[in-house]
């Protein structure tokens, strides 16, 4: 198999191993919220937006500032993965009032090099928290 060096898609983060495998990141200056049963879990003109291609295209995942969080309803779970593409997992459960949702977020908390940036950002599972992206026609 020849590795190619080309790409169709500028400023793209590639895996190694996979070249079929990579992402873009944009950085969000609108507002974004992320919310579960009308609480509002974070607030940031500061996300990034995340697009991934591998096995499937994924869809967007918003990355919000840890000091855009209310750290005080999320705490560690147990569960952790790797990305060949950005590094090892750290998850978090959420609980709001009698509601306890696991595994509802996730830290890169040993990225790769390419995106070491994403260190202090978590992200949440899009199905089950609601993330609005505010812009000027909402």
């Amino acid at each position: 198999m020849i590795k190619s060096e080309i790409t169709l898609v500028k400023d793209a983060i590639h895996n190694d191993s996979d070249p079929r495998h990579y992402m873009t990141l944009d950085s969000i200056s609108s507002p974004v919220s992320a919310k579960t049963n009308e609480v509002e879990i974070a607030w940031s003109h500061n996300v990034l937006k995340l697009k991934e291609v591998a096995h499937a295209i994924y869809d967007p995942t918003y990355y919000f500032p840890i000091e855009d969080i209310r750290m005080d309803l999320l705490y560690a779970s147990e569960k952790t993965t790797h990305c060949p593409l950005k590094g090892d997992t750290q998850y978090y459960n959420l609980t709001v009032g009698a509601l306890q949702q696991d595994h509802i977020a996730w830290r890169y908390n040993k990225p790769l090099d390419a995106i070491r940036f994403l260190e202090n950002y978590i992200s949440f599972d899009s199905r089950a928290i609601q993330i609005t992206e505010y812009t000027s026609g909402n």
